[in-house]
């Protein structure tokens, strides 16, 4: 693996982990699961059929196992993680992969070079996290085809909130705790009854925690569907997403030919409805775009004081309190029935300002904080767009 690391690859490879492993012991259950995202995101089985597909990221394998079985021409996965690959191979011997249209490289996808042009690439839960955001989705557009499809997750600070709070309560329950597997073993007896409480979950929860209470790089969490879709307006139509909360009322007569302006609409729908993120139960009316505007500072702001109390080691409890506080005024409005995401900061923020960084009490005494995670992966696909020049 050649390259500077990034985040991601920093902690994975310094712990000799690939924190991505799923139960798929219901296996029928695994493949149900991955192909209703591609369905999801307008990419049914038949559209993988003889395509030339790039998964860059593919972790420890367990969703290539179902991307590979749809009849692919060639399927090349770019993955830097030594530890990633040799899993991916071992997930493929188990269940007797043909990979003799499969080509695994073990570099980083700045440093992978290739004439072909892809007809799908995939990209899952990588982006978020890197420094160098644009040179990525930059080569992303290098490598797709004309009318090529692209599927990529965004994470931005509000889907996050709930996720890097627990990192920050995290950090507070380990400070007398020395080795990776001495804080992950805390880590797992403090929010097991967290994660007990996301029925669908497939993944590990000890592998949930080593990558999402661990590491940096979740301080990069700022590239919402509005990031994603500014960067490439003007070459793509943004096509589907999973979640799925836009609607599409126009005339298909009446459509704009202008990129810039058919994207435009997605996205003024974004400005009202992205404080449904904050909450995976929480499904709330649009609302001004400026309220929305609002929250998204303050999380913000919860994301730098964390930073600096884990990073820099600076007491930043009062002031993450006085945000929780004002997060609170900002989604007061929430109706009643689905008041859980105003309750939960409530009880975070009694958490903070009674100093309660025990196990015992992160893990049994507030049920609403239990229960309150974000949409944190929001899997957007777009169609990369023929140019004049092409036609």
């Amino acid at each position: 693996m050649e390259g500077k690391m990034n985040q991601f690859l920093e902690h994975y490879i310094s712990n000799k982990i690939t924190p991505v492993k799923q139960d798929i012991s219901d296996l029928e259950e695994h493949f149900h699961r991955r192909i209703a995202l591609y369905k999801t995101l307008g990419v049914p089985p038949l559209l993988f059929q003889d395509k030339i597909v790039l998964e860059v990221g593919p972790g420890g394998g367990y969703n290539p196992l179902v991307t590979q079985s749809l009849k692919l021409k060639q399927y090349d996965l770019v993955e830097p993680n030594n530890y990633a690959i040799d899993n991916i191979n071992s997930i493929f011997q188990k269940y007797s992969i043909d990979a003799s249209n499969i080509n695994i490289y073990n570099l980083m996808l700045e440093n992978f070079s290739t004439t072909i042009k892809y007809d799908i690439i995939i990209c899952e839960g990588m982006v978020p996290g890197l420094h160098n955001k644009n040179e990525i989705l930059k080569k992303f557009d290098y490598l797709l085809k004309p009318n090529g499809i692209l599927i990529i997750t965004c994470i931005d600070e509000i889907a996050y909130l709930f996720e890097i709070l627990r990192y920050f309560i995290a950090s507070k329950l380990v400070t007398n705790k020395n080795t990776f597997d001495e804080k992950l073993d805390t880590f797992e007896e403090a929010f097991t009854s967290h994660l007990n409480t996301l029925k669908g979950m497939s993944r590990f929860k000890r592998d949930w925690c080593a990558d999402n209470l661990m590491g940096t790089m979740h301080f990069n969490y700022n590239f919402s569907f509005k990031e994603s879709i500014e960067f490439f307006k003007n070459k793509y139509t943004f096509y589907n997403s999973s979640p799925n909360m836009f609607t599409e009322y126009r005339w298909y007569k009446e459509v704009p030919n202008e990129l810039s302006l058919y994207n435009e609409y997605f996205l003024e729908q974004f400005s009202k409805k992205r404080h449904n993120l904050l909450h995976y139960e929480v499904i709330e009316k649009d609302r001004k775009a400026e309220l929305n505007n609002d929250l998204v500072a303050l999380c913000k702001e919860i994301f730098e004081y964390i930073e600096d109390s884990v990073i820099n080691k600076k007491d930043r409890d009062k002031d993450i309190s006085s945000v929780l506080s004002k997060i609170c005024d900002n989604i007061s409005g929430f109706s009643i029935q689905n008041s859980i995401a105003y309750k939960a900061i409530r009880e975070i923020n009694e958490l903070i300002m009674n100093q309660q960084y025990t196990v015992d009490v992160v893990a049994n005494q507030y049920e609403n904080f239990q229960r309150s995670f974000g949409r944190g992966a929001f899997y957007i696909s777009m169609i990369k767009e023929v140019t004049n020049a092409e036609k």
